[in-house]
């Protein structure tokens, strides 16, 4: 009788492998997102640039513990093993799918995770999240939390950031999830996911979101911009800020292009982490955001800290400004934190002081609640007063 070994985790790598040595295409194309969408057109995920191949021909989705295809009504037809198909038709390793005249194999790369010993510390979990990642991409397994921006000056909620947060088990937290999308390969895709599904909320398109992307997302910048671009098209109102992490600064072209689709799109750029590695101060020239999210490693304990760390501070605030990009504290606890931070010239704030990441209706009842108490308090959540109206 076969046993399964408890303590190994077996995860799943799929492509498709053209063994037409003769053709153009000759290769391999990792499916690294699902559902994958294949055709001849620039807005797909594997992209066959042959005639017979129609713009956007089949899709593949999962399926239970494997995959489906389905004919997108592509005028050559899909085959799955030599038959047309003309229905969601399930596929596994070792099938042939042809698309027109493109002839490719399925094939499944296995990842078996089995001595658990090397998941030591912070990492005992990792081998149950492996096993369970799947099941994040149930839009009711991601819970979007929501935490305030606000105006330095007046207190005022200007835009929330969205943060994620999950009720299955080794899988609760951002830093979880990303551990286990790591390890597969799939940070950017559970990126892409966590901002759809953000955006799905109830009421939420009246707010000004912040969302962030994985530094992952910046080693294929075409696919990122098709996933802002699908954003702006299913939700062509929403205020939304995208956050770009500062390990992720370093290709400037591609900045440059994000910040021009962006701008296009009417969604605005936010540096995260300002100062938490090493700040590369000309990216803000050339590529210059409009926001700049100072790490909270720089703003902890500011009110205790040297007159030094403070004028360093201070300085990069000045320069921002003098540069037309808007400076925010994050990880702002106590109110020395806030007054210090206000003196030093911070436009906006966020922090544990002003609210922690909660669930949208609890975000909802926490602002009503307090413009009840406190006349000062806007009523309207998505007051946009301290944000550039260009986005």
């Amino acid at each position: 009788m076969q046993t399964t070994n408890p303590d190994t985790v077996d995860v799943s790598c799929w492509e498709l492998v053209s063994r037409d040595s003769s053709s153009a295409l000759f290769g391999s194309f990792r499916i690294a997102s699902l559902p994958c969408f294949i055709g001849r057109g620039n807005d797909v995920e594997v992209r066959l640039p042959n005639i017979t191949v129609s713009t956007r021909h089949a899709v593949i989705r999962r399926h239970s513990g494997g995959l489906d295809v389905e004919d997108l009504g592509s005028r050559n037809g899909t085959f799955v093993n030599g038959r047309r198909i003309n229905c969601i038709t399930p596929i596994g390793s070792g099938d042939l799918l042809q698309f027109g005249n493109m002839l490719l194999e399925l094939q499944c790369t296995r990842l078996v995770l089995s001595d658990m010993t090397c998941f030591a510390g912070d990492n005992d979990d990792l081998a149950l999240a492996l096993s369970r990642f799947d099941r994040l991409f149930d839009p009711n397994a991601v819970q979007p939390h929501f935490q305030s921006i606000v105006s330095a000056i007046d207190r005022k909620t200007v835009a929330y950031e969205v943060l994620s947060r999950s009720p299955l088990f080794g899988l609760t937290l951002p830093k979880t999830m990303f551990e286990a999308a790591d390890r597969l390969n799939r940070s950017a895709e559970l990126s892409r996911f966590m901002r759809e599904v953000a955006l799905v909320q109830p009421g939420v398109s009246t707010e000004h979101l912040f969302l962030n992307t994985h530094p992952n997302e910046l080693e294929d910048v075409p696919q990122l911009v098709r996933s802002l671009f699908r954003l702006r098209k299913s939700h062509p109102n929403q205020k939304i800020t995208i956050e770009i992490h500062e390990s992720a600064i370093a290709d400037l072209t591609a900045l440059q292009t994000i910040g021009i689709v962006l701008q296009d799109l009417g969604m605005g750029l936010a540096y995260d982490d300002f100062g938490a590695g090493q700040a590369r101060l000309s990216e803000l020239i050339e590529a210059r955001p409009n926001v700049l999210k100072f790490d909270m490693k720089m703003i902890r304990g500011i009110d205790q800290s040297p007159p030094s760390k403070r004028q360093l501070v201070e300085s990069l605030v000045r320069m921002a400004h003098d540069l037309g990009i808007q400076s925010l504290a994050e990880g702002i606890e106590t109110e020395e934190e806030a007054a210090v931070c206000q003196q030093l010239g911070f436009e906006l704030f966020q922090g544990f002081l002003f609210g922690r990441p909660v669930p949208r209706m609890s975000a909802t009842e926490t602002s009503v609640a307090a413009s009840k108490t406190d006349p000062g308090v806007d009523m309207q959540l998505a007051g946009v007063s301290a944000i550039p109206a260009s986005f």
